[in-house]
């Protein structure tokens, strides 16, 4: 995406238009995959069928490999920044067709992305695809990690806090947050496994390595752009809407290139800390919802 930042990776034209369906029928109940605390859906390319992970910090992406297994065609290639401390070759390409369950989305644009290394990195059964803010932008989301279901909603009838967000970048859920006391900007970022990680300007600003004794850097992941290598501590507290979590296992990225170096945000929210709770993200009035439920799903590894 050039200048679109996309984190792992960052109109699209529904027929028949969503909100119609939703008026006569209830939301249909869609089954997840929870793989090292990321979500996968069965996505349906024109008659052929993939596993893609819902990313709520992404666009719509497909494995560049698929492209031409695929049969679709490809546009001039540029460089694209993510997580990682490089770049990758991307490319936009289109497919006539792509469903989620009962819901077919026409003439849609995906970023073509080299996905394998990602794949082999954190050694997942699959990852053909991210589904992303291409299809949420004017919808109302419901991620349930007890369940592993999806819906998409009419409205939010739940019983959460709501939480406002802004965009980042135009496509990422940005809130705000307590840590300690101090005000952090994270984004909301499904397609990333771990808990929280703080990006490199805040954690020198706030001397986060040396208050918490961050351990050795290790490999943390891998994203668009490479491996993530980080120091890791234990966050003592932090607070989401009206909600504290408390002893959070915590990374700070170590590159000084690549989207954890920037200091227009703090840091994200990912999947680990996700598990257990049902994420709503109501798009169209910006406010996101996080519950805590009872979990009754375990959490599969990736092999």
């Amino acid at each position: 995406m050039n200048c679109k930042f996309m984190w792992l990776v960052f109109f699209l034209f529904f027929v028949p238009p969503l909100r119609c369906i939703a008026q006569q029928q209830p939301p249909h109940i869609l089954p997840l995959k929870i793989i090292s605390n990321r979500p996968y859906i069965q996505t349906i390319i024109g008659s052929d069928t993939l596993q893609f992970m819902l990313d709520v910090a992404a666009v719509n992406v497909i494995e560049r490999d698929l492209v031409l297994k695929l049969g679709l065609s490809g546009g001039a290639a540029y460089q694209q920044h993510g997580a990682g401390a490089g770049t990758s070759l991307a490319f936009e390409t289109r497919c006539d067709s792509l469903r989620l369950g009962p819901y077919l989305f026409k003439n849609q644009t995906l970023v073509a992305l080299p996905l394998r290394e990602i794949k082999e990195g954190m050694k997942l059964p699959y990852l053909d695809g991210l589904i992303g803010y291409d299809l949420f932008r004017d919808r109302i989301i419901e991620i349930n990690y007890t369940t592993a279901t999806f819906r998409f909603l009419n409205r939010y009838d739940g019983n959460g806090t709501p939480i406002p967000f802004t965009l980042y970048r135009n496509q990422i859920p940005l809130i705000t947050v307590s840590v300690l006391g101090t005000s952090a900007r994270l984004i909301v970022d499904t397609g990333d496994h771990s808990a929280l990680t703080f990006n490199r300007p805040f954690a020198i600003s706030h001397r986060l390595n040396d208050r918490f004794d961050a351990k050795d850097t290790t490999l943390t992941g891998y994203g668009i752009g490479g491996p993530v290598r980080a120091t890791t501590f234990i966050l003592p507290r932090i607070a989401i809407g009206e909600e504290n979590y408390e002893h959070v296992l915590s990374r700070i990225p170590i590159a000084e290139t690549g989207g954890f170096s920037r200091s227009d945000f703090d840091g994200s929210i990912g999947g680990k800390l996700l598990l257990g709770k049902v994420l709503t993200i109501d798009y169209p009035n910006k406010t996101l919802y996080l519950e805590s439920v009872q979990n009754t799903i375990k959490e599969k590894k990736a092999p």
